[in-house]
C-alpha cells in the first residue's frame, strides 16, 4: 500500500455491521452517522503501527485490546491477544473500509 492509503486508513473505524455481506466486513469512520445500536466493535489504526481494538463485551461494556497492525501488499494484518488476522483490503476510501477475512 502507498502513503496515501496509510493516511486514509489511520483513524478510528467503527463496524457498520448493517452493511456486511457474507464475506465482507464494513467499517466507517467514527464520525460517520450510523444507525443506533446497542454497541459496535471498532478498530483504531495509528500511524506508528499501534492498534486499539474495541469489542463489546458482556453487559454491553466495551473491552479494549491493544496490538499492532501493518500492510503486506493489499492485505491488512491485525495482531492482538495472541491472534493474527489477515484481511484483504477490498475497498478503502476516506469514509469506508471493506475487509475480506482470509481463511
Amino acid at each position: 500500500m502507498n502513503g496515501s492509503a496509510i493516511d486514509m486508513i489511520t483513524k478510528n473505524w467503527v463496524h457498520s455491521f448493517e452493511e456486511d455481506t457474507a464475506n465482507d466486513l464494513v467499517y466507517r469512520p467514527d464520525e460517520y452517522e450510523l444507525p443506533k445500536a446497542r454497541g459496535r466493535d471498532g478498530i483504531s489504526l495509528m500511524q506508528n503501527g499501534v492498534l486499539e481494538r474495541t469489542h463489546i463485551g458482556s453487559n454491553d461494556v466495551p473491552d479494549n485490546t491493544s496490538g499492532t497492525w501493518w500492510f503486506e501488499d493489499n492485505y491488512l494484518v491485525l495482531k492482538y491477544d495472541g491472534q493474527r488476522n489477515t484481511f484483504f483490503v477490498k475497498e478503502l476510501t476516506v469514509d469506508k473500509l471493506v475487509l475480506n477475512e482470509l481463511v
